[in-house]
């Protein structure tokens, strides 16, 4: 019998996640807030700057939504 599974998690509606180790949280006033899992913010470090998207700029599934960079390194996520 596992002790962690899909049904033993609570989740609420409207939290997506991604197997990117990012998740989006979509608000009842239409915004939708982002962030990377506590996996990759420990892989990461302290993040020194991040590259965003221009505001209301649309993206589709797959395209790079940001660039975390930490000492020079960067991730497009």
């Amino acid at each position: 019998m596992p002790v962690f599974d899909e049904d033993s998690v609570i989740i609420p509606k409207g939290l997506y996640f991604d197997k990117t180790h990012t998740w989006a949280f979509m608000k009842k006033d239409g915004y939708v807030k982002i962030g990377i899992d506590d996996f990759l913010q420990h892989i990461t470090g302290t993040i020194t700057r991040i590259e965003m998207k221009t505001a209301g700029e649309k993206i589709k599934k797959g395209d790079r939504l940001l660039t975390i960079i930490r000492k020079g390194k960067q991730l497009n996520i």
